[in-house]
Order: C-alpha cells, then sequence, then structure tokens
C-alpha cells in the first residue's frame, strides 16, 4: 500500500517487481483485504516473485503438517496482489529460474495494450466497479482457424 500511494501520480506506465516471501510481519495500519482493495483500484501492475519453497516434510527431524499450508498461503496471497492488479505471480522452484523473470516480466510490460472505458454513471460511492474484458476468436496467424486468444486484465476499476 506504502509503494502504490507513491506511485499515484506518475504519469507513465509503473509497475512493482515484489520479491517476498508472502508473510505478513509488518503491517499495523492496514490488513490484506484493504492492501488488495488498493491494488485493485490502482493503475499500477504488480508482478510478484515468491521466495517461499514448499518443505520437503521428510528431510525434517519433526514434521511440521501446516508448514506446507502456511506456505501455499503466502503463495495464494502473492498471486492475488498480481491478479488484483493486472500483473503476473512468479513461483520459481529453482534457483536457476529467477534470471528469467525479469526478462518476462519487460517483455509483459513490452507487449500490453491501453483500453479506456468512460462510465456513463459518474457516483458509485467509492465501490470498485467490475470489469469484464472479451476478446473474440480471431485468425491471428492466417491458417484460416480463429486462434483462441488470451487475455489478462484488471478485474475491476
Amino acid at each position: 500500500s506504502f509503494v502504490l500511494d507513491r506511485m499515484k501520480n506518475l504519469e507513465q506506465k509503473s509497475a512493482i517487481l515484489l520479491i517476498a516471501t508472502g508473510r505478513d510481519s509488518l503491517s499495523l495500519k492496514r490488513t490484506y483485504g484493504q492492501a488488495l482493495r488498493r491494488a485493485e483500484s490502482s493503475n499500477t501492475m504488480i508482478y510478484t516473485v515468491s521466495m517461499a519453497q514448499p518443505i520437503v516434510q521428510e528431510w525434517l527431524p519433526f514434521p511440521d503438517p501446516t508448514g506446507d499450508f502456511r506456505i501455499r498461503e503466502a503463495q495464494n496471497t502473492l498471486a492475488s496482489f498480481a491478479q488484483a492488479s493486472g500483473g503476473l505471480a512468479f513461483q520459481p522452484q529453482f534457483a536457476g529460474q529467477y534470471a528469467a523473470i525479469s526478462q518476462m516480466v519487460i517483455r509483459d510490460l513490452g507487449n500490453q495494450y491501453s483500453l479506456k472505458f468512460v462510465s456513463t454513471t459518474s457516483n458509485v460511492g467509492g465501490k470498485l466497479r467490475k470489469l469484464k474484458v472479451e476478446v473474440i476468436d480471431t485468425d491471428i496467424d492466417y491458417d484460416r482457424k480463429p486462434d483462441k486468444l488470451k487475455i489478462r486484465h484488471k478485474t475491476g476499476y
């Protein structure tokens, strides 16, 4: 939330590369829900890289049955911020995968289109407006067959 607040007045396209475990140990002023709503309403895309790794239970002297659950929960937290802002979530499993992530983020930022929508209703009482974007199947590779296109977008504004 702090970084999103600092970036809200930037005029150019903005993005955050968040490298974290996904475990919250410092939030005193905002809840997860408040921070997620802030990400949804922001014009800044968040790309998350999870540093949390699943625990191989056989390697532990005293297995922790909830440890794997906590790691998955943390990874899902990071993924929810990426999805809410229109970004991507990365969960690398091996050290060698980290090097490719920055290149994928740069490529993703360079291959985007912007759509503008102006609502006829001006007053929604500060609520998030839901947004659905669909792309019809089209032949982009000219093989006379419709291609299935995937679209990633913010779910609201």
